[in-house]
């Protein structure tokens, strides 16, 4: 099941120019993989090394956050059959980052794929998050952080 920017844009709370999950590739019981173009335009990366901009690794931290968080929202949708019209509100943050190593830069205009694994944790509304973020195949970071997440209303 693919599923587009537009419904993306509907179910996160994020917007632009802080959106950075452009398409959900594949979902299923535990995983989502997602897909996010990476275009030299941003205006993030306009201060970041301008002469040779690279993603910055808190974006790489915050896109693995934003998969997870669709995959979170994309379950409730499911399981109570809720059309993406209605707006689901929630709260989440992340709570801790367990681990995260950068294998290589990741220069603009180019697409990253992004899979993630989540599972409960003992405690309610937290989640172990692990993810990877792949350019051109290439594993370029990966990590795991415990992420709030919370249905409001």
């Amino acid at each position: 099941m693919v599923i587009k920017k537009d419904i993306v844009e509907k179910l996160l709370e994020h917007k632009d120019p802080f959106l950075f999950v452009d398409e959900i590739k594949e979902i299923n019981e535990n995983n989502i993989t997602t897909t996010f173009k990476l275009n030299r335009d941003l205006c993030i990366l306009k201060g970041h090394f301008p002469d040779f901009p690279v993603l910055p690794g808190v974006i790489m931290i915050e896109i693995i956050n934003q998969s997870a968080l669709l995959k979170m929202l994309l379950d409730i949708y499911e399981s109570e059959n809720i059309d993406f019209e209605k707006k689901i509100k929630y709260k989440a943050f992340v709570s801790k980052i367990e681990y995260f190593n950068f294998k290589g830069v990741i220069i603009p205009d180019t697409n990253i794929e992004i899979k993630i694994e989540i599972r409960k944790t003992l405690i309610d509304s937290f989640f172990e998050v692990k993810g990877k973020i792949f350019e051109k195949s290439m594993l370029k970071c990966f990590g795991c952080v415990i992420l709030y997440f919370e249905r409001q209303g």
